[in-house]
C-alpha cells in the first residue's frame, strides 16, 4: 500500500544492489523532489523505462559508463536530468549509469573488474564524493578474505 521504495539489497559481490526488474514512484514527504518513476533493469541498474536496458552492445561501443553513489544514481531527479543522461544526449553518445547509493571506490573496483571490462564503453567518468572514503573503511573492515571471490579484494 502506498508509495513504493528505493530497495538495497544484500549482494555478496558489492555489498548492496538495487532489485532486478523493479520500478517505485518517487516521493518525497517534504515535497522537496519526486513524482518520477525510477526503473532498474535486468542488471540492476536505473535506466529510462522498464523497456530499456543498461546494457552496452557492441552497436554503441562510443558509450560513456558514468560510475558513483547516489549523486550518479540521481533518484531525486527524473532519468532525463540525471547529468549522466544529459551529458550523453549533450554529446550525442549512449550512456551506462552505474550509480548505487552508499557505493565507494572499493565497490567500484569490484563493478569494473565484473561489469565494465565487460562492456564496449570508450570512457569512464568516476563520480568520488569526500564520505566514499568512510564508506570504503565501513565495507574493508566487514570484508572476509577468499582469494577466488570474485567481489571485493
Amino acid at each position: 500500500m502506498g508509495y513504493g521504495n528505493s530497495p538495497l539489497e544484500k549482494s555478496r559481490i558489492y555489498h548492496h544492489e538495487h532489485p532486478k526488474n523493479y520500478s517505485f514512484l518517487m516521493h518525497d514527504p517534504n515535497k522537496e523532489y519526486g513524482g518520477h518513476v525510477i526503473y532498474y533493469d535486468e542488471s540492476r541498474y536505473r535506466v529510462k523505462s522498464s523497456k530499456t536496458s543498461n546494457f552496452i552492445t557492441e552497436d554503441n561501443d562510443n558509450a560513456i559508463i558514468f560510475m558513483g553513489d547516489s549523486y550518479t544514481e540521481g533518484l531525486q531527479v527524473s532519468f532525463e536530468k540525471t547529468f549522466a543522461d544529459i551529458i550523453g544526449k549533450t554529446l550525442e553518445v549512449p550512456t551506462l549509469n552505474l550509480g548505487v547509493s552508499s557505493y565507494s571506490p572499493i565497490l567500484y573496483k569490484s563493478q569494473v573488474k565484473n561489469e565494465v571490462v565487460q562492456s564496449q564503453g570508450s570512457l569512464i567518468i568516476m563520480q568520488v564524493y569526500s564520505n566514499d572514503f568512510h564508506d570504503d573503511n565501513k565495507y574493508l573492515s566487514r570484508e572476509k578474505y577468499n582469494k577466488n571471490f570474485q567481489g571485493i579484494d
